[in-house]
């Protein structure tokens, strides 16, 4: 029971407070310069917020790949992918690097043991990253509903799934990518309390590791082994919103494995400082 006492008081402390309204808003903005429609005549990507600037309601009306629905959905955008564990990291862990440095720990800590403490962060911190990821995604979609034309009952039937599944296991997926943006940031949490270290060097950090699996794909594909580059594409932070689609649930574990894996070392960093992560 404590334990949940103190999840309960993580997550209040995060989801009311001003940081977890800035990170939706910035998401939904980010998520604006998505591609949202590829121009073939022009040979060139239109982002979401050209296409509600420059096309009106007309030339929307009659173009299948111009409905909410498939504006919605269309892709990730390279800003959202860019920015997101810095986005998923602010509602909690400037927090907790604040807590730290104010010293707040020492009274806390008498109260729960160290591993009490990590796991309440940590699992707090996963939630309150995909919480806030996959409501700034709802806020677009909803900007998307009132901005671009309906999509029609025939061109429903051209999806493999219903719309409203469609929207299910998409807002899923990016709850999850929410929760794997936040796993950088919560592990140099660990080892630093200055958040500006916190949330520089995870964009850095996250932004190397998606540069460096886009890399070691594309390498292994123009090798001639498209299969095996696939399965290294799977483990791009991107691909987990594609994971309750396809059968890769596998993905899903090895994410797991990886977010356990953190748990470990920040449990780990705190019980062998003196300090005890205070």
């Amino acid at each position: 029971m404590k334990f949940f006492r103190l999840l309960k008081t993580d997550l209040y402390r995060s989801i009311m407070h001003v940081e977890f309204v800035l990170s939706v808003l910035l998401f939904w903005l980010l998520c604006l310069t998505k591609e949202g429609y590829f121009d073939g005549v022009n040979n060139t990507s239109i982002t979401v917020a050209e296409l509600i600037v420059s096309y009106s309601r007309e030339q929307m009306q009659n173009n299948f790949m111009l409905s909410w629905y498939s504006v919605f959905l269309y892709g990730m955008g390279s800003y959202v992918l860019m920015f997101a564990p810095v986005i998923a990291a602010l509602p909690s862990i400037p927090g907790y690097c604040r807590e730290r440095s104010g010293q707040y720990s020492r009274f806390l800590l008498p109260r729960c043991n160290v591993a009490m403490r990590c796991i309440s962060m940590w699992l707090s911190a996963l939630i309150t990253g995909g919480l806030a990821v996959v409501l700034g995604e709802g806020l677009f979609g909803i900007s998307c509903w009132a901005l671009f034309p309906n999509i029609t009952a025939e061109q429903a039937l051209l999806y493999d799934v219903p719309v409203w599944r469609g929207l299910l296991t998409h807002l899923a997926g990016m709850f999850v990518f929410g929760m794997v943006s936040t796993l950088i940031p919560i592990l140099l949490s660990g080892m630093s309390r200055n958040v500006y270290f916190v949330l520089c060097g995870a964009f850095a950090s996250f932004y190397a590791y998606c540069t460096l699996i886009t890399n070691i794909s594309d390498y292994i594909f123009y090798a001639g082994e498209p299969e095996r580059s696939f399965q290294i594409a799977l483990l791009h932070p991107s691909s987990v919103v594609q994971t309750f689609v396809g059968n890769t649930t596998w993905v899903l574990a090895v994410w797991c494995a990886i977010a356990l894996a953190i748990l470990g070392i920040l449990w780990v960093c705190a019980s062998r400082r003196l300090d005890k992560g205070a």
